[in-house]
C-alpha cells in the first residue's frame, strides 16, 4: 500500500512568513511545503499511471486561476487556517471533481471541506488558545496563481515526495 495525498503548492512571493508561523506552531512544518490540499492522505494499490491519468483528466477541464489567502482562523480540532478568500469556489470544484472515480472510496463525507492552508496544530487547549491571540492582528495578504496539481507520496516518516506534477489547462 502507498500513502498519497494530492495537494495544491502554491509559489506565494512571501511564503517566508507562512513558514515562520508553521515552525513555530505546525510539527509538519520539516515534513512537507506549506500548501492546499485537494485529496486527502489515502492509501492504495493503484498504480501511479492510474491516479495520474485520472488527475490529468480534471486538470485538462480545469483553467488555471489565481487565488488570495488572508487571515488566520481556528477550528475546533485545534488547527490553525490561514483563510482562502479569492479563488475558493475553483479550489472547492478541483477538489469534488477528484474524488470521483478511482478516488471515490476515499471521499469522508463527515467532513466539511474548506480551502486552507494549515500553519498550526495543537494537542493542547491552552496552547492552541495562545496561538490564536498571538495571530489575531496577522493580515498579510498572500496571492499566487493555481497551474498545477501535485500527486505525493507520504513516506513511512510523514514526509512528502512528488509523485508527479499535473498542469491545468491554460
Amino acid at each position: 500500500m502507498i500513502k498519497r495525498a494530492i495537494n495544491l503548492f502554491l509559489p506565494f512571493s512571501n511564503t517566508h512568513q507562512i513558514q515562520e508561523w508553521r515552525k513555530r506552531y505546525d510539527p509538519l512544518y520539516a515534513l512537507i511545503p506549506p500548501h492546499i490540499t485537494l485529496v486527502f492522505p489515502f492509501e492504495s494499490e493503484h498504480p501511479s499511471s492510474l491516479l495520474k491519468k485520472h488527475v490529468q483528466q480534471i486538470a485538462h477541464e480545469t483553467s488555471s486561476f489565481s487565488i488570495q489567502l488572508q487571515g488566520i482562523t481556528g477550528t475546533i480540532e485545534q488547527y490553525l487556517f490561514l483563510r482562502v478568500v479569492q479563488g475558493n469556489d475553483l479550489i472547492i470544484h478541483l477538489h469534488d471533481d477528484l474524488y470521483t472515480s478511482v478516488l471515490l472510496p476515499y471521499l469522508n463525507r463527515q467532513y466539511f471541506y474548506a480551502p486552507h492552508v494549515t500553519v498550526g496544530r495543537f494537542e493542547q487547549r491552552e496552547a492552541f488558545k495562545q496561538a490564536l491571540i498571538e495571530t489575531e492582528g496577522l493580515n498579510q495578504v498572500f496571492q499566487a496563481k493555481v497551474d498545477r496539481i501535485y500527486v505525493e507520496q507520504i513516506d513511512h516518516h510523514g514526509k512528502s515526495i512528488i509523485e508527479s506534477v499535473i498542469f491545468l489547462a491554460d
